[in-house]
């Protein structure tokens, strides 16, 4: 209709999973006719996009909705929503904790955002407020985004969900088992981008080497013995893929766990002129106490 489009205030906390989520979801709102505003104090509705990853992310997390609360006295917001990790985690303990919250969404409600806005703005009386799927919700090079940060580079999430336990990790409680994207949708993704003038693609997700392999059939192999890319899809495939696009940009690997580097990926790397001579390796995966 016409008037004057609802503003949506957005914070981002976390990794940059997490800032391509925030990317869907300003994108869905953008599609649906909000309007997106970088001041939260003229936000109507504003969204933070918490994280639950290590204990210092929670009351980081707890502040920063504390904070924004404020701006229902102070500015013009009408609708306080927590999203993503720390929703997931604490659910309805985090409307009972924080009165102020009006809504949570979890991880794998993402795609719902413009229509979860909507309905806890309409004046009627509010019932749901707690909107909780399976995770993980995943994306594909369809979905609209509004990308963030710097123009020339850009996270582009190839997997969601992680099949480790690591002790020290709340990942798959958050995210759920890994599920792959398929190759085609992520090369069209990439190809879009390239053409957009991006010159840096940095895939992402919880565990990048593992990409493809929560597919395979049977037991997955002894990574030391070299994968055979013939088993299925695997990074090695992927960047493969994504090498044959033309155009001028490069390719960072990022969050590659160490169990599952692979004879054949080191050989499509050096294969693949366009992925850069680095990786991401988090080095808390050597520590067997700490896993």
């Amino acid at each position: 209709g016409s008037g004057k489009k609802t503003t949506v205030g957005f914070v981002n906390l976390g990794c940059t999973k997490n800032q391509v989520d925030s990317e869907i979801m300003l994108g869905t709102l953008a599609a649906d006719g909000f309007e997106l505003t970088g001041n939260p104090k003229k936000a109507e509705v504003v969204i933070i996009n918490t994280c639950g990853f290590i204990a210092e992310a929670k009351p980081e997390s707890i502040n920063t909705i504390l904070e924004h609360a404020r701006l229902k006295q102070s500015g013009a917001c009408r609708v306080l929503i927590a999203a993503g990790c720390l929703a997931q985690r604490y659910q309805g303990d985090l409307l009972k904790e924080l009165p102020e919250l009006d809504g949570v969404v979890g991880t794998g409600e993402f795609g719902k955002i413009a229509v979860i806005c909507r309905d806890l703005l309409a004046p009627k009386t509010r019932r749901q407020r707690l909107w909780i799927s399976q995770p993980p919700y995943l994306y594909d090079e369809m979905a609209p985004r509004l990308r963030l940060g710097a123009p020339h580079s850009a996270y582009v999430k190839i997997a969601e969900g992680c099949n480790r336990n690591c002790a020290f990790c709340a990942i798959p409680l958050m995210r759920g088992k890994q599920r792959s994207r398929p190759v085609e949708s992520i090369v069209a993704e990439v190809r879009q981008l390239a053409g957009e003038g991006v010159k840096e693609i940095n895939l992402i997700s919880q565990d990048t080497t593992y990409f493809g392999m929560d597919k395979w059939e049977g037991r997955r192999p002894n990574p030391r013995s070299g994968v055979d890319s013939s088993r299925g899809e695997s990074l090695a495939t992927l960047i493969r893929e994504i090498n044959k696009i033309e155009g001028d940009f490069w390719i960072r690997l990022l969050y590659t766990h160490p169990a599952h580097w692979s004879d054949d990926l080191i050989q499509a790397i050096s294969e693949c002129d366009k992925v850069a001579r680095y990786a991401d390796i988090p080095l808390q995966h050597i520590s067997d106490h700490m896993l």
